[in-house]
């Protein structure tokens, strides 16, 4: 059933602003110390400087020697961002980017207003928006991708949310584009594809067609990505960069092993990280510890990645060595250890994100049982909180940076959670004081 848009007092509206400005003004203030991750942000400015010389856009053989292979496959959006603020006069490149980071909030704060203006309450979408944002504070005082990561993947939910209660070829338009800028800031973010799929299943009837042809418009900036990868590297890839991730996973948790069809080149590489790479002991894989990013595990896992990338980047072709395809292989050769792994991810994801995702599902479920007219809205936000689980289910089999990954994802829990449980509130006090009269 679509909602039809209601009148909004001139005091509705005033609130509104003030709740914005306040909420702009707690992500500024009071400032937080400027976050780094290890090598990431260097990389992330480096990366930022060849895409303005046009460096990072040529083959890969024939690059500027960088310190670090992730300079050249890491998605581009964010090194853009950084590289445009790193120039900006009369600021520092630090202070331009926090600036940046919440000029985007502010953005992110007026267009979810007016996307879900006639689905929710304008005042009650400032309010949870606000406090949404400020629950992931401190990545946008952070040189790294999840805060515009996070902007973009926002931004697709809430138009998903909009799309949901009218849907038009516009929205489903806005939600992939969104959608595919956000993979391009961070490729972790690719479970997110499902929304897009699911979308044209919750279509209503005789939509299909045009909903399909909005998405897949909307999804041309990974196809570039894709097509720009497979110029610089001979491989058609979105996301170069997480395969690394994966293979220096496999090898933490032991050596990989060799197959007799394995190319002269991958044998090379399966060689060099076995050597100089290491294993986590037994020790770190305890299942309280073994996602800890200073426990054993990530030590051994940060070693691994940087053998892996150095002799990746000796290669004449740095996709040669089909990391997706050793690391599943290197996986294989340890399923007892793996198994370890992913019970540290279960207990991980169990005690610390779960119940936020489940109290979310059952606040929305239990606001459509007692409001039959918000079934829409429950239907998006259950959606929402199936791929965010999906999403995070992904990440913890592969990597376990729950803790860092989370934070694309939690706003979208904690705004979905703000505005089902305000308005169960609302219906059950509306309902008690209708039954005392």
């Amino acid at each position: 059933m679509v909602i039809s848009p209601q009148p909004v007092s001139r005091t509705t509206r005033i609130a509104c602003f003030i709740v914005a400005i306040l909420s702009v003004a707690s992500l500024a203030y009071p400032p937080l110390p400027v976050l780094t991750l290890l090598g990431d942000s260097e990389q992330y400015r480096q990366a930022g400087e060849a895409l303005l010389s046009g460096d990072i856009l040529r083959p890969f053989n024939e690059q500027v020697s960088t310190s670090h292979i992730a300079v050249s496959l890491r998605p581009l959006l964010f090194p853009l961002l950084l590289g445009i603020t790193t120039h900006l006069p009369l600021l520092h490149p630090d202070t331009a980017l926090i600036t940046a980071h919440i000029v985007l909030g502010c953005l992110l704060l007026v267009a979810a207003t007016v996307a879900l203006w006639g689905s929710v309450n304008p005042l009650l979408t400032t309010l949870a928006i606000g406090f949404a944002l400020y629950s992931v504070k401190q990545a946008a005082w952070g040189i790294m991708s999840e805060w515009l990561a996070m902007c973009l993947l926002f931004l697709a939910a809430l138009l998903y949310l909009a799309w949901i209660s009218r849907t038009s070829p516009h929205l489903a338009l806005a939600v992939s584009l969104c959608l595919s800028l956000a993979i391009l800031t961070r490729a972790a973010l690719l479970p997110w594809f499902a929304l897009p799929l699911i979308m044209i299943l919750q279509a209503p009837r005789g939509t299909h067609k045009f909903t399909a042809l909005a998405i897949s418009t909307g999804l041309l900036p990974l196809v570039l990505w894709g097509a720009i990868n497979l110029h610089r590297t001979g491989t058609f890839s979105v996301l170069p960069y997480e395969g690394l991730n994966l293979l220096a996973t496999a090898r933490s948790l032991g050596t990989i092993p060799s197959a007799p069809n394995d190319s002269d080149l991958e044998r090379r590489l399966i060689t060099d990280i076995n050597e100089r790479g290491i294993t986590a002991p037994d020790t770190a894989f305890t299942p309280t510890g073994v996602h800890r990013w200073e426990g054993e595990f990530y030590g051994a896992f940060h070693i691994n990645f940087n053998v892996t990338t150095d002799t990746l980047r000796s290669l004449t072709m740095p996709n040669a060595g089909r990391p997706y395809s050793l690391a599943t292989r290197g996986l294989r050769a340890h399923t007892d250890r793996y198994r370890r792994f992913l019970w540290g991810g279960v207990i991980a994801l169990t005690c610390d994100y779960l119940p936020l995702i489940a109290l979310c599902a059952i606040a929305t479920a239990w606001l459509a049982q007692r409001t039959p007219q918000t079934a829409r809205w429950a239907l998006g936000v259950i959606t929402l909180c199936v791929i965010s689980l999906t999403y995070l289910v992904v990440i913890f089999s592969s990597m376990l940076w729950l803790h860092r990954y989370i934070i694309p994802a939690q706003p979208i829990l904690v705004f979905c959670l703000a505005v089902s449980a305000t308005r169960l509130v609302g219906t059950l006090l509306q309902r008690r004081l209708t039954t005392e009269l």
